[in-house]
């Protein structure tokens, strides 16, 4: 005979007790007991490109060598011919053109450190999801589902931790270009070198800088939401929450 309840207190009653019962210390379960940690290789290829892309992504001196190289060789021209610290037209192209390749070629490693941290991420959030599930299910214990979702959390919060990284040294390459055009637009004005090259190589550095932006929205969000994805929580009261809230 199914026990009914004629008020919304005595259900809240119940279920009180329904919580207390869930406090208390599980059985011994039948399966075999866990060991203390778990390899979650899930999402190991999704992690492994990661990891490639955002080491790619962080390579500044590897990246700026060739921009260095040429505006250091034109500034030490400078300095030998005495010409007052004003690049030549010929050197203002040089340089703008370097910098427009380069910035180019950073685009698509930033496009591809953030694809494949969307993917990481999106990866271990659906495993996390499966494990929350067969918790439910008793398909595997809560203490088995408690150290994946750990192993899974401590591998998330690293690799926020390489997107913060990584992240800066995009800005500190940004600022480098910048510094470069605007020192390349001063000049070109003094020797009369038609600026549409630079206005070009700044709007190639304004999509970085957009996508910069726009990463770190996604990493913060990703770091907002480590908390309550890599928990098993309790299902049962977070129901209780929104259906008596």
């Amino acid at each position: 005979m199914k026990t009914r309840f004629s008020r919304p207190v005595a259900a809240l009653m119940a279920a009180g007790t329904v919580l207390a019962a869930c406090d208390t210390p599980p059985a011994p379960s039948r399966v075999s007991a866990p060991t203390t940690s778990y390899s979650e290789t899930s999402c190991m290829a999704e992690e492994q490109r990661y990891q490639r892309a955002a080491t790619e992504a962080r390579a500044t001196e590897a990246i700026m060598a060739p921009v260095l190289r040429i505006f250091g060789d034109t500034l030490n021209n400078i300095a030998r011919t005495l010409t007052g610290g004003v690049l030549s037209s010929s050197e203002i192209r040089q340089v703008v053109g370097e910098l427009t390749d380069t910035i180019q070629a950073d685009q698509l490693r930033i496009t591809s450190y953030q694809a494949s941290f969307d993917a990481v991420t999106a990866c271990r959030e659906r495993r996390a999801e499966e494990i929350r599930r067969q918790a439910r299910r008793d398909q595997i214990d809560r203490e088995e589902a408690n150290a994946r979702l750990a192993t899974l959390r401590d591998a998330q919060e690293r690799d926020i931790e390489t997107a913060r990284a990584t992240n800066s040294e995009i800005d500190k390459r940004n600022k480098s270009y910048k510094r470069s055009l605007d020192k390349s637009r001063a000049d070109a004005r003094e020797v009369g070198v038609s600026q549409s090259d630079i206005a070009a190589a700044e709007a190639s550095l304004q999509t970085n800088q957009s996508e910069l932006v726009e990463s770190e929205r996604k990493v913060a969000q990703a770091d907002a939401r480590v908390e309550g994805t890599f928990e098993l929580g309790d299902f049962l009261r977070r129901l209780l929450r929104i259906r008596y809230a």
